[in-house]
């Protein structure tokens, strides 16, 4: 989370993926192995992807007045 100014970091597991988003400067999204399958920046591409492909969701982003907002929807399967 941010928490620069005071020249501390925290690591938090937090599964609630719009909470990680909003709240922290940096992700580490781990694949299905447990090796990390993306790292970086919330808006980072490939971050977003990971998040995807790990949780079965595609993600969309907005602004607000409010700052920055997703949403998750489950991917479409070949039932």
């Amino acid at each position: 989370m941010r928490r620069q100014r005071c020249g501390t970091s925290v690591i938090a597991v937090i599964h609630d993926l719009d909470l990680a988003l909003r709240s922290c400067d940096r992700i580490v999204v781990l694949g299905g192995g447990g090796g990390v399958a993306a790292q970086g920046a919330p808006r980072d591409a490939a971050v977003l992807g990971a998040i995807g492909d790990a949780f079965g969701v595609d993600v969309c982003e907005a602004e607000t007045p409010h700052g920055r907002a997703y949403a998750f929807f489950p991917r479409a399967t070949d039932e």
